[in-house]
């Protein structure tokens, strides 16, 4: 059995290098604070609460993206783009990522928590 991500954990554990946006759109490895692990080697369990962090920390994993996109682009966006960043959900938004797919596949979505009433 896998053990369970903690539940103060406030923030993802980056490999070095390894932008955000490319994190929560991969399937394969989450990360920790006790290092990375393979989804595939992950239980039910520890899979169903990585999927309740992500849900908890959905609004400040979006502003650190926005931050980021903004912070790497090559010119400053324009206020549709600006637009189409704040007008993003951050609870279904979470949820249509790669990482949190991978993570939810097979879990029953009643086991998942409902955040923020979405």
């Amino acid at each position: 059995m896998s053990e369970a991500p903690p539940e103060n954990q406030s923030s993802i554990p980056l490999p070095q290098g390894v932008m955000l946006v490319d994190y929560l759109g991969q399937d394969r490895v989450w990360s920790s604070s006790n290092g990375n692990m393979k989804i595939s080697d992950m239980d039910e369990v520890y899979r169903r609460r990585a999927c309740d962090w992500l849900l908890r920390n959905a609004e400040g994993l979006l502003q650190m993206l926005n931050m980021e996109e903004y912070m790497n682009a090559e010119k400053e966006p324009d206020l549709g783009h600006k637009l189409r960043m704040a007008d993003r959900r951050p609870y279904s938004w979470i949820r249509r990522t790669p990482l949190f797919l991978r993570l939810s596949q097979g879990i029953p979505p009643e086991l998942l928590r409902r955040q923020g009433g979405r």
